[in-house]
């Protein structure tokens, strides 16, 4: 994102005792379904709540206001004040920081346990029974995830956003973790403080080293044969037991779409259902002290 600034000077309106020193900026940006008000009121070079300004260190940076120009073009409303010396501090915060949106991110750490089903052994081999077929209904054992929580008080709360992150994994790396192995759920709650309205905002980051996809059995009752239709399309054959008899539960496939040969491994086919969503827009850094095990994409299974 691009910030300029296109104006500046006093401002009044009624109610208000005096002229405030107004910056008007505007930001282009360049993925209009992704970036909306509170990432645009993050972007580089724009003035940040509660930095004095370059020529009066004496004012300082109000509550802003964003509104959008066009697909790709934002303008946003930037007021220099006194701040309130007298303002009570924050929930949320500490020190007599007066204002929300300089509180720092509160961080803490957690496991969410599910069941979920195994088809490996911890030296990576099949999960199978005495006659080396898959066991059904599958080994069931808990799984344990990392999560991750952060709480920030933030201007705005992007309800696009939070219903993208809910449906997508990490396309870059975040929090020392790979691409497609974090998931992140965002919610908010509207808060008040001697007359200023702002949201608290909670992401819980949920991380899975091996990613969030899934894995099935490749099982069916038709084969694919080998010869296409004349116009292209695959053709199948019905799938038959020793005696030569239609098969009535589902057989396994080799991956390829033909039956299994006897004595080789079954095949699992791994799909994945999520989109992805670069977390870096959220600029969330990792907490302090935080011990990080570094994961690279080339690493994730």
């Amino acid at each position: 994102m691009n910030a300029t600034k296109a104006w500046e000077g006093e401002t009044a309106g009624d109610g208000e005792r005096g002229s405030t020193l107004t910056q008007i900026w505007q930001v282009q940006t360049t993925e209009p379904a992704r970036e909306d008000s509170l990432q645009v009121l993050r972007a580089r070079g724009l003035p940040q709540l509660g930095m004095a300004h370059p020529s009066d260190a004496t004012v300082v940076v109000l509550p802003r206001r964003c509104r959008r120009l066009a697909p790709c073009l934002f303008e946003v409303t930037v007021p220099f004040g006194t701040p309130d010396p007298n303002r009570p501090a924050l929930p949320g915060g500490g020190g007599d920081e007066t204002k929300p949106w300089d509180q720092p991110v509160e961080w803490s750490v957690g496991q969410a346990v599910s069941v979920v089903t195994v088809d490996r052994d911890h030296d990576d081999d099949p999960i199978t029974n005495s006659a080396d077929e898959p066991i059904e209904p599958g080994v069931q054992e808990e799984h344990a995830d990392t999560v991750l929580h952060a709480i920030r008080n933030e201007e705005e709360y992007d309800l696009r956003l939070a219903e993208q992150l809910s449906r997508s994994t990490n396309s870059d790396m975040f929090l020392g973790c790979g691409r497609g192995m974090v998931r992140c759920r965002m919610t908010g709650e509207l808060a008040r403080h001697e007359g200023l309205v702002y949201w608290r905002v909670r992401y819980e980051f949920r991380i899975r080293r091996d990613g969030w996809k899934h894995r099935l059995l490749d099982r069916g009752y038709r084969e694919k044969l080998a010869a296409a239709a004349a116009d292209g399309t695959p053709t199948y054959k019905n799938m038959t037991d020793g005696n030569g008899q239609q098969v009535t539960q589902p057989a396994n496939l080799d991956g390829a779409g033909r039956k299994l040969a006897t004595g080789k491994d079954p095949a699992w086919l791994t799909w994945t259902t999520l989109d992805e969503i670069g977390f870096a827009q959220l600029h969330l850094d990792p907490p302090p002290h935080l011990k990080l095990g570094i994961d690279t994409e080339d690493q994730k299974k």
